[in-house]
C-alpha cells in the first residue's frame, strides 16, 4: 500500500468538507418547517415611530416584499434591533371601511401551530392593539396587563385606492414567557399575515399570506438580524485577517447541498485516478 501524496491528502480533506456541508445542509433543509422563498431579515438602523404612517426613510432599512392578497396590492416591511421586532404592512383597498390585520407566529419554527404561540393584531374600528396567543383553534388576548408591544394604523387616499398602513412593535423577549415568543439574534420565527377587509360593519372578507393561517408549514420566515459588522481598518492600519476556511464553507453552503455532494464525488474520483 503506497502513501498518499500531499495533493491527495488535501483533495480528500476538501472532499470531506464538501460532504459534511452537503449532508448538514440537506438535514437542515429537511427539518425546515416553512414555505421557501419568503424570508425577511434586516437590522434596524432607524427606530420607527409606531403611528400608522410610513414616513420617508423610516422603513428604508427594512427587508421588504410585495405580494397580492385577495386582489389587494400589499407590501410588508420587517426589521429588528436588539430589543424589538418591527413590522409594517401596507395594503391598497377599494374602500375606506374599518379593517383589521393580524400577524401570527410559529414561535419555535417547527411548521406546527401550537397552543401559546404568539400573535399581534390591530383593529381599526376601535383603534385597539391586541397581543394574542393561540389556544385550541382560536386566538385569545393576553389581557390588559400583558399587552407587550404597540401598533397603530392609518388610511389615506380616495376610493378605489385607499392605502391602509399597519405598524407594529413587539419585544423579542418580553416578561410573558407563557404567551410571547423568546427570540435572540440569529433565531428564525415563522409568520403569516391575516387581513379582514370589512365590506360593512359586520361582514368582512378574510385573506392570508403567504399561506393559510392554520397551516404553519406555509408560513414565511423572519430571521432576527444581527447588527452590521464594524468597518475594516483604514489603509495603513492593522490588516484585516481573513478566515479562508470560513469563506470556503460559506461558498460551498451557498452552492446548496446537492451541488456540494456532487463536487465531493468529483474530487474523490480525480484523486483516485491521479497516480502518485
Amino acid at each position: 500500500m503506497h502513501r498518499l501524496s500531499s495533493y491527495q491528502m488535501v483533495a480528500l480533506l476538501f472532499a470531506a468538507v464538501l460532504i459534511a456541508v452537503g449532508v448538514s445542509g440537506a438535514l437542515i433543509s429537511a427539518v425546515k418547517g416553512h414555505a421557501p422563498g419568503v424570508v425577511l431579515s434586516a437590522w434596524a438602523t432607524i427606530t420607527p415611530t409606531i403611528d400608522g404612517t410610513i414616513a420617508p426613510g423610516e422603513w428604508g432599512d427594512a427587508s421588504t416584499m410585495t405580494f397580492t392578497m385577495d386582489g389587494h396590492d400589499c407590501t410588508i416591511y420587517v426589521k429588528n434591533d436588539a430589543t424589538n421586532l418591527y413590522i409594517a404592512v401596507k395594503i391598497t383597498d377599494d374602500d375606506d371601511n374599518d379593517d383589521a390585520l393580524r400577524i401570527s407566529f410559529d414561535d419555535d419554527h417547527d411548521g406546527s401551530l401550537e397552543d401559546k404561540e404568539d400573535a399581534i393584531k390591530f383593529y381599526q374600528k376601535t383603534n385597539d392593539f391586541y397581543d394574542l396567543y393561540y389556544s385550541g383553534g382560536n386566538y385569545i388576548s393576553d389581557g390588559p396587563l400583558n399587552q407587550d408591544g404597540s401598533a397603530a394604523s392609518t388610511r389615506t387616499g380616495t376610493a378605489p385606492n385607499i392605502v391602509h398602513v399597519f405598524e407594529f412593535s413587539h419585544p423579542l423577549d418580553s416578561a410573558d414567557d407563557d404567551h410571547d415568543f423568546d427570540l435572540s439574534i440569529g433565531d428564525t420565527v415563522g409568520f403569516v399575515v391575516c387581513y379582514w377587509d370589512y365590506i360593512d360593519p359586520v361582514t368582512s372578507k378574510f385573506s392570508t399570506w403567504p399561506g393559510w393561517w392554520m397551516d404553519a408549514e406555509g408560513y414565511g420566515d423572519i430571521i432576527i438580524a444581527s447588527p452590521p459588522s464594524p468597518p475594516s481598518p483604514p489603509v495603513g492600519g492593522v490588516p484585516r485577517q481573513i478566515n479562508w476556511s470560513s469563506v470556503a464553507v460559506h461558498f460551498v453552503w451557498q452552492l446548496g447541498p446537492a451541488v456540494a455532494l456532487l463536487m465531493a464525488a468529483l474530487v474523490v474520483l480525480l484523486t483516485v485516478r491521479r497516480r502518485p
